[in-house]
């Protein structure tokens, strides 16, 4: 069974979000933090549980506004962002191909 599908991202668009879920979580060998990639024909999915850190400042937000921004010269559909109690959801647009730069994953 092939597993491969050709999605194109902005390059380093998971990894900001793979520093993002550790940067705002803590978490244990007892608590890991887990972070799951799906995908889908529109979105390519990455979530994270959320265990917040007790001693991180208030968010600027500023890593996800940049990643917002960068998708936004490429496509029309936007990025979405989910949050409840317990994980924290970004759908990250999947783009034309012959506007962007693409990778097997």
């Amino acid at each position: 069974m092939d597993f491969q599908h050709r999605c194109c991202i902005p390059p380093s668009s998971i990894q900001s979000l793979v520093e993002n879920a550790i940067k705002h979580n803590k978490f244990t060998k007892d608590n890991p933090i887990t972070i799951n990639l799906e995908y889908d024909e529109e979105y390519i999915h990455i979530r994270n549980n959320l265990n917040k850190r007790d001693d991180f400042q208030t968010s600027t937000q500023q890593g996800l506004k940049n990643l917002k921004q960068r998708f936004s010269y490429f496509s029309d559909k936007a990025v979405l962002i989910q949050q409840s109690d317990d994980f924290f959801s970004v759908y990250l647009p999947i783009l034309d191909a012959s506007k962007y730069e693409c990778s097997t994953i």
